[in-house]
């Protein structure tokens, strides 16, 4: 019988589950017949064979199948039917809990108030209190993870997160709005994640934040978690300064939608924050704005946080608003306003020893002297830039700024340099989890490919670059715009129709990444593709 039970797989499952918390465990002629049963009673559901099985620590096999048994009676009434798969794992997880020590049933119901995993640290900030004390939490963690209730995950930054599936995750959320501490454990969860995105603030835009980003991404959940329950309990400085804190993962990640709809919520009751605070929250929302090509309204958000760092008298931070304004205003085609603004800034920045807004000032002369058809003072400026950025350590500007390099440096003619920042650049985005920049390096690979005559490779780029940005929704300012339609005419001009047609639409039907491969397999070195 024993050999016949063991080739089902709930049976297996079973077992091995057994073995983790007892491994002297086996199965026998004796207690086989109560693994049948139990497997059967559960319909071969994977957790709740699970949570049976982690109890053979404590009890025997057919004591786990008479209390089940019991259990299963009384929920059906006294009736023979079986129970639904839904209900019979509630009956199995309600079971499980009602089998913790009451300092065990604390850590769980109250791990349900974090989303998408928990570290050890968040867990003995938010958790404890002065009845669960922060030295009793590994070991109770511990026995909740031999029950089967928590499971143990490590990330790629290397941290280990505790988790709970779906439905235990539910439960324990309801097991915790019925116990009254509920929204005492959100306000403490709520500034441990305040803290936590301050903390890693600095290091988004330094050397480590390929890691850091990562690092935000892991607690992503848990971040709009507690971003919504600042909104929902009006704590909207809270709310303010999360957010502030949390622009360039927000942008570097892509979640630019989702963050605009917080953004929006919390500026519409940021009235009565502090001016400084007010400043810095109005400049993010200003930046998500750009990001999400809402040039109009970035410029609205991006004049109003200079005019409120001028009232706090954060001069650096206002001339920084001010000086940015001039991407906005090349994007519309007012050279002459970009130039006056990037000026200020380099005069500014030189005055006051701002390398960050000194780097700005350098690329944004370059990209105005490129549109005046100074290539040789554009490459000077934008390399003049990437130096500062680079002793810096910011990758995600020097991405952006090797976008604007490779574009003059095609312009020169100098694919060579062209492509080598292409593919940095796109090695940096890869690092960093970016993929909403794909249509924007795409298109600039496709000018490279033109510029060099690869005419069908260009039709390829230009024709997925084309269907990435109608799928992600990137619209081009008019200086994009412009330079757009002098490549496709350029291109037309030089294709046959027939060839344009095909490799265009080519490249509508690949996906993203094949896209991206293509492009980078054909001109970067394998030290670069290993790199990136």
């Amino acid at each position: 019988m024993v050999q016949r039970l063991t080739q089902y797989d709930s049976v297996k499952l079973f077992i091995e589950r057994a073995v983790a918390v007892r491994p002297d465990f086996t199965v026998n002629n004796t207690n086989a017949p109560a693994v049948a049963e139990i497997c059967s009673r559960l319909d071969g559901i994977p957790l709740a064979i699970e949570l049976a099985a982690a109890r053979v620590r404590l009890l025997s096999v057919a004591q786990i199948a008479e209390r089940l048994n019991d259990r299963f009676r009384l929920l059906r009434g006294g009736g023979t039917d079986r129970l639904p798969h839904q209900q019979t794992l509630k009956a199995l997880i309600d079971w499980s809990y009602d089998l913790l020590s009451e300092p065990e049933r604390q850590v769980f119901r109250r791990l349900g108030v974090f989303v998408g995993g928990r570290t050890l640290e968040a867990i003995e900030a938010v958790c404890t209190d002065e009845n669960l004390e922060e030295f009793e939490m590994l070991d109770l963690l511990q026995q909740l993870i031999e029950k089967s209730l928590v499971t143990v995950e490590l990330e790629a930054s290397g941290i280990r997160r505790y988790t709970l599936i779906e439905s235990v995750w539910q439960y324990s959320r309801d097991k915790l709005a019925e116990s009254g501490e509920d929204e005492a454990l959100r306000n403490k969860h709520l500034d441990y994640f305040l803290e936590y995105a301050e903390e890693l603030n600095p290091a988004f835009e330094g050397p480590d934040q390929v890691k850091m980003v990562d690092r935000f991404s892991e607690d992503l959940f848990n971040f709009q978690s507690a971003t919504r329950w600042s909104i929902k309990t009006g704590q909207v400085e809270k709310g303010m300064r999360l957010m502030a804190a949390l622009e360039r993962p927000l942008e570097v990640r892509g979640f630019l939608s989702e963050a605009q709809e917080f953004y929006d919520q919390l500026y519409a009751l940021s009235s009565g924050a502090p001016v400084l605070l007010r400043a810095a929250f109005t400049q993010a929302t200003a930046r998500i704005a750009w990001a999400l090509d809402h040039y109009d309204k970035a410029r609205k958000f991006y004049e109003e946080s200079e005019a409120l760092f001028n009232e706090g008298g954060d001069e650096r931070s206002a001339t920084f608003c001010h000086v940015v304004m001039a991407f906005l205003d090349r994007g519309d085609g007012n050279i002459d306003g970009a130039e006056q603004r990037f000026t200020l800034g380099l005069e500014y920045a030189r005055k006051h020893g701002a390398d960050g807004l000194l780097a700005l000032a350098y690329t944004g002369l370059g990209s105005v002297a490129m549109d005046r058809g100074d290539l040789a003072e554009a490459r000077r400026l934008k390399e003049e830039g990437l130096v500062i950025y680079r002793r810096l350590g910011d990758l995600w500007i020097m991405g952006l700024i090797m976008w604007g390099l490779a574009r003059v440096a095609i312009s020169q003619k100098d694919l060579v340099r062209a492509d080598q920042a292409l593919c940095e650049w796109t090695g940096i985005c890869l690092a960093l989890g970016n993929k909403w920049s794909f249509p924007y390096i795409l298109e600039t690979f496709g000018e490279s490919a033109l510029a060099a005559g690869d005419l069908a490779r260009a039709s390829t780029l230009f024709g997925g670059a084309e269907s990435l940005r109608n799928s992600i929704g990137i619209q081009f300012s008019n200086t994009e715009r412009r330079e757009h339609e002098e490549n496709m005419a350029k291109l037309r001009e030089l294709t046959d129709p027939e060839l344009l047609r095909k490799s265009w639409q080519q490249g509508t039907e690949m996906a993203a990444d094949d896209l991206m491969k293509m492009a980078r397999r054909t001109v970067c070195s394998p030290v670069t593709l290993q790199a990136a």
